[in-house]
């Protein structure tokens, strides 16, 4: 979803995503745009409204969405609230928020999806982090962002996890090795990582085990979300990414100490970014 200021911008948004899909990318896939009444830009001849500028077949923009080829959706003001998509993945936002509408607009992303939906992302290009903790603690009892994105951070957090010792280097390149070069079967990657977890991570101590869970879950949540906005030159931080994403799955689940359905709640009393 990419969130705009007006229903002016909406449209310029609107003409460049497709034009850039098409003349760019070669992709069938077309932007749906949201927006009420009508608007006139450029000299254009008539003016845009959503109906003319949206595929025949896309009426039902709720609908629309969840087929692969409309899985863009660009709005001013509309589907900001009450857009009940699990499907919604990333959200750009190119509009000032405030209050309410802070926490109504970002929590479109806030529903459980298929498996394939992770790394979760905001890109806000206009409004100031402090100005966001503040709207979500209105509504929140704890709120929580990170300060600050700099291309050290994933070296620290690297760090942090190589400290628990549960895996050596060695055992990361040879998932390398298996996973890129041999393109080896499920299987054969599969018992290194069961090793690992048997030999390593079974034995610690209850609070070792939280920390190296929190910090494979930290390393994983921030190097996706700063690769999306730095080119990286560094492949040994992209081959540990790839070593550490599949080791999650591996790894026993914590035992919450809440009830399961409070767990499974879509409320969620942690934003993190």
């Amino acid at each position: 979803m990419v969130v705009t200021s007006s229903r002016a911008h909406a449209v310029l948004y609107k003409r460049e995503i497709d034009k850039q899909l098409r003349d760019d990318y070669g992709s069938q896939t077309h932007a749906l745009v949201a927006f009420s009444s009508k608007v006139t830009i450029d000299g254009h001849e008539a003016p845009y409204t959503e109906e003319s500028m949206n595929p025949k077949d896309a009426k039902d923009i709720r609908e629309a969405f969840k087929k692969h080829d409309y899985r863009i959706l660009v709005v001013a003001n509309k589907f900001q609230t009450g857009f009940d998509q699990p499907l919604l993945h990333t959200m750009y936002v190119d509009k000032k928020l405030g209050g309410v509408a802070t926490v109504q607009t970002l929590s479109r992303l806030n529903r459980k999806g298929p498996a394939a939906k992770q790394d979760t992302m905001v890109l806000d290009f206009v409004n100031r982090q402090e100005d966001i903790l503040t709207d979500f603690q209105a509504y929140y009892g704890q709120t929580t962002l990170d300060r600050g994105t700099d291309q050290q951070k994933p070296y620290n957090l690297k760090f942090a996890v190589e400290a628990v010792g549960v895996f050596t280097p060695a055992e990361v390149n040879e998932f390398a090795d298996l996973f890129v070069r041999q393109k080896a079967p499920g299987q054969k990657i599969s018992s290194l990582f069961t090793k690992i977890i048997q030999d390593r991570f079974l034995p610690l101590e209850e609070k070792d085990k939280d920390t190296f869970r929190d910090a494979v879950e930290r390393y994983v949540s921030q190097y996706s979300f700063i690769s999306q906005i730095i080119t990286w030159l560094d492949p040994e931080l992209e081959k540990f990414y790839l070593f550490t994403k599949l080791l999650l799955k591996y790894l026993p689940r914590k035992e919450e100490s809440l009830p399961k359905e409070i767990i499974d709640m879509d409320l969620g009393g942690k934003e993190s970014a």
